[in-house]
C-alpha cells in the first residue's frame, strides 16, 4: 500500500471508507430478451457480443459490427456510460464473469447479447470508467468473481453471489490518477504486444511446421519396420459402435460407467487419488475412500462423446464422464502414448468428424478408418520421449528453447506435429520456413529418434553459386585464377595456375568471394572432383560450383568423403549422361539427396577414413603395402560405409575377401 500511495503522490485516503459491496453502489440488468435467430439476420441496432466483452477492457465502438432487430416499444436495456458488462454462461470457468466497461457517451441505442448482463453504477456514485475497467480485471476482483462461478460442463455465474463481492471506489481524484497511470502501462503493453505479435506469428508457423513434419512417413527409409494400419486394427475402444462392422472392432472386456455432470459436481475435489476425466481438460479428482462407484486403472486416451473436441491422455486411476476411450491393442507393438501424440497431430481432421446441429458427436466410423503409421517400438519410445520431455531434450540438443512458458508450449506443439509429419512423408520440406536454425533444430531431433535421415543437399548447405565469370585477361603475376584442372585428389593445386590483376579480381569477386572452408566442385572436364579451401587467401576461378556447408548438420570432411564416394559419383555421371552434356549443371548438384547420420557418427566416419592406414594396422586387417592397393582398399571401405548408410545392408558381392568383410 505504501508503494501504491507513492504512485499517487502520497494522496491520503481512508481506504476502508472506499470499500463497498457491489449491490450497495449498483444494480444488474439483463441482456437482450426474447430474441430468435431471424431477429439477428436483418437487425437495426448494434449489440455487444460475448466475444467483444471477453477481449476488451472497454467497448471498442468501431468494432461493433453485429446487429439485432429491436422494435421501438420493446422492453430492452440499452447500455450506458459507466456500465460494467459481464460475460455470463460459458464452457469454461475462466470465461465466465469477464468484464468490459462502457467508457464513452453513446449517441445511439446499443444493446447487450443475451448471454451477458450489465451492472449499472448508481448515479450518486462518481466514477471514472477507465478506473472501473482496470478494477474489474484486477486479480483482487477477479478472484472474487471466480468464486461466484460453478458448473462442470457448462459454467454459470451466480448474480446473487456477485452482488456480495467487495470493490474499492476511492474519490474521483484518486480514480483519475490510477486510471492515468494504468492507461500509460496499457499503452506500453500494446506496443510490446504489437512487437510480440509478429514473433508469435512466426513461432506459430514454426509450431505448425514441426507438427506437420515430424510424425509422418510414406517413404521412411530410417525405419524399415514401419507399417501402416487403420485405427480399428490396432486400437481398443470403450464400446462397440453400431455404425461400423462389429467383426472389425477389437472387443474391450472392460465395461465403463459414465458419470453425469450432476454426479461429478457432487464428488469432485481439487485433490485426490483418482482423476475425474471430464469431456474437456480439467483438474478434478476424487478420494477413493469416499467413493463407492467403479474406479478404473489403466493407460488410455479420451475424446468427448459430445461437445467440442479435446484429446486427453491419462495413465492411472480414473473415473470418466461421457468420453470415447481408446488404448493400444498391444503395447508391445504400439504405444498408447504414441497414439495420443498422433491424434494431437491430426486434431483438425478429428474435429471434422464431430457432427450435429446442436451438441456435436464424433462419427466413429470415419475415425476408426483413419490410417496410422507405426514405426518400431524403439522409434515410438524415442518420439514419445521427445514430446514428453521437450524442454530437457531441446536443451540437450542445443536448440535454444525459449524460456517463456507460452512460447515453450507453442514450440513443443510445433516439434510434436513435425515428428508425425516426418513419419508420413519421410522428408523435411522447408518451403516457407525462412528459419535455418529451426530446420537445424528439427534435424537434430530427428537424429535423436532415427540413426540417419534423408536430406536434400539444399538442407545441408548455407549457400551455393556458380563460379563462372567471363574469361579475364591474364597477367604474369597477380591473383591466382584456377580451373577444374587445378582440383585433384581433394586439394587445390596453386603451382600451375594463371593469374589475373588485382583490379580484375576485385571486379569479378565484388558480389561473392571464395573464403576458407568453402567447397569447390569441378563441373567441366573431370567432373565431380572436390576440394575444401584450407586457408584464407585471395583467388578466383572458373567452371566451378561452390557450396558452403551448414556445419550444424554436416561436417565439411564428411561431405568430402560422401561426395567422392562411388554412390554419389555414379549419380553425377548418370545425370550428365541423361542430359547429353559434357558438363554438370547446377541442378545436378542441387538435386542430390543423402542419408545423413548424426554429427557424432559423422565424426567417427571421418576419423576412420582420414586415418585409414593407421586404423587398418591397429585392427590387423593386413592392409597391402602397395600404394595402389592401399588406395583401392580405402575406396572400398569408404564406399561400403556410405552404401550402408543408404541401404542399411552390407553388400559383399564381388569382394572375394572374407577378411575385408569382417573388418566392416
Amino acid at each position: 500500500m505504501k508503494l501504491f500511495e507513492e504512485l499517487l503522490n502520497n494522496e491520503k485516503v481512508d481506504w476502508n471508507k472506499c470499500l463497498f459491496q457491489l449491490d450497495e453502489i449498483s444494480e444488474f440488468y439483463s441482456g437482450l430478451k426474447g430474441k430468435k435467430k431471424e431477429h439477428f439476420q436483418n437487425g437495426n441496432k448494434k449489440f455487444v457480443t460475448f466475444k467483444h466483452i471477453y477481449e476488451n477492457l472497454s467497448i471498442n465502438f468501431n468494432a461493433l459490427n453485429d446487429y439485432v432487430l429491436v422494435q421501438e416499444n420493446e422492453n430492452q436495456n440499452p447500455i450506458k456510460l459507466n456500465d460494467i458488462l459481464f460475460t455470463g454462461s460459458s464452457e469454461n470457468n475462466d470465461d465466465s464473469g469477464m468484464t468490459c466497461v462502457v467508457n464513452k457517451e453513446i449517441d445511439e441505442d446499443v444493446y447487450l447479447n443475451s448471454f451477458s448482463f450489465g451492472c449499472r453504477i448508481n448515479k450518486d456514485i462518481e466514477v471514472n470508467p477507465d478506473y472501473l475497467k482496470y478494477l474489474f480485471r484486477s486479480s483482487y476482483v477477479r478472484n472474487q468473481i471466480n468464486k461466484c462461478v460453478s458448473g462442470v460442463t457448462r459454467f454459470n455465474i451466480s448474480k446473487e453471489k456477485l452482488k456480495k463481492i467487495k470493490v474499492i471506489i476511492p474519490p474521483i481524484k484518486i480514480q483519475n490518477k490510477i486510471a492515468s497511470i494504468l492507461n500509460k502501462f496499457t499503452e506500453y503493453s500494446a506496443e510490446l504486444k504489437a512487437e510480440l505479435k509478429a514473433e508469435l506469428k512466426a513461432r506459430d508457423e514454426q509450431y505448425k511446421f514441426y507438427r506437420d513434419k515430424l510424425l509422418s512417413n510414406n517413404n521412411l527409409s530410417n525405419d524399415a519396420s514401419i507399417i501402416e494400419k487403420k485405427l480399428y486394427e490396432v486400437t481398443v475402444w470403450d464400446k462397440t459402435f453400431t455404425e461400423f462392422p462389429k467383426e472389425k472392432q477389437i472387443k474391450n472386456n472392460v465395461k465403463y460407467e459414465y458419470l453425469y455432470a450432476s454426479e461429478i459436481e457432487k464428488i469432485k475435489q481439487e485433490k485426490g487419488d483418482v482423476k475425474i476425466i471430464t469431456t474437456y481438460p480439467s483438474e478434478l479428482y476424487l478420494n477413493s475412500e469416499n467413493y463407492n462407484g467403479k474406479i478404473y486403472e489403466e493407460e488410455a486416451i479420451f475424446i468427448p462423446g459430445g461437445g467440442n473436441l479435446s484429446i486427453q491422455y491419462y495413465n492411472g486411476k480414473f473415473v470418466t464422464s461421457d468420453n470415447r476411450i481408446c488404448k493400444s491393442f498391444d503395447t508391445n507393438i504400439l504405444s498408447t502414448k504414441f497414439i495420443y501424440h498422433y491424434m494431437l497431430s491430426i486434431k483438425d481432421t478429428l474435429a471434422c468428424f464431430y457432427r450435429g446441429s446442436g451438441i456435436k458427436h464424433p462419427y466413429m466410423p470415419d475415425i476408426l478408418k483413419l490410417s496410422i503409421k507405426i514405426p518400431s517400438l524403439k522409434t515410438q519410445e524415442k518420439i514419445v520421449k521427445v514430446l514428453d520431455n521437450f524442454e530437457a531434450i531441446c536443451k540437450d540438443l542445443n536448440i535454444g528453447l525459449p524460456a517463456e512458458e507460452v512460447k515453450r508450449q507453442e514450440q513443443y506443439q510445433y516439434y510434436r506435429d513435425a515428428i508425425f509429419k516426418y513419419l508420413e512423408t519421410g522428408i523435411i520440406d522447408n518451403k516457407g520456413i525462412g528459419e535455418r536454425e529451426r530446420e537445424s533444430g528439427l534435424i537434430r531431433i530427428l537424429w535423436f529418434i532415427f540413426d540417419k535421415i534423408r536430406l536434400n543437399i539444399s538442407s545441408i548447405i548455407q549457400d551455393s553459386f556458380w563460379i563462372m565469370p567471363s574469361t579475364p585477361n591474364f597477367v604474369e603475376n597477380g591473383v591466382p585464377f584456377i580451373t577444374s584442372k587445378n582440383i585433384k585428389d581433394g586439394r587445390i593445386d596453386f603451382d600451375n595456375v594463371s593469374y589475373i590483376s588485382e583490379n580484375d579480381y576485385l571486379d569479378i569477386s565484388k558480389n561473392r568471394k571464395i573464403t576458407k572452408k568453402d567447397i569447390l566442385i569441378t563441373m567441366i572436364g573431370t567432373i565431380g572432383e572436390l576440394a575444401i579451401v584450407k586457408e584464407q587467401k585471395d583467388f578466383y576461378g572458373q567452371n566451378l560450383f561452390l557450396v558452403r556447408m551448414n556445419n550444424k548438420i554436416v561436417l565439411d570432411e564428411f561431405f568430402r568423403h560422401l561426395f567422392i564416394s562411388s554412390s554419389t559419383q555414379n549419380k553425377l555421371t548418370n545425370s550428365q549422361q541423361n542430359s547429353n552434356q559434357g558438363y554438370l549443371r547446377k541442378s545436378n548438384i542441387l538435386d542430390l539427396n543423402f542419408d545423413i547420420p548424426s554429427l557424432e557418427t559423422q565424426e567417427k566416419i571421418v576419423k576412420v577414413l582420414d586415418n585409414f592406414e593407421a586404423i587398418c594396422k591397429d585392427l590387423n586387417i593386413g592392409l597391402p603395402a602397395e600404394e595402389v592397393k592401399r588406395q583401392e582398399q580405402y575406396q572400398y571401405y569408404r564406399d561400403a560405409i556410405f552404401k550402408y548408410l543408404e541401404t542399411g545392408i552390407i553388400d559383399n558381392k564381388g569382394i572375394g575377401e572374407r577378411e575385408r568383410e569382417r573388418a566392416d
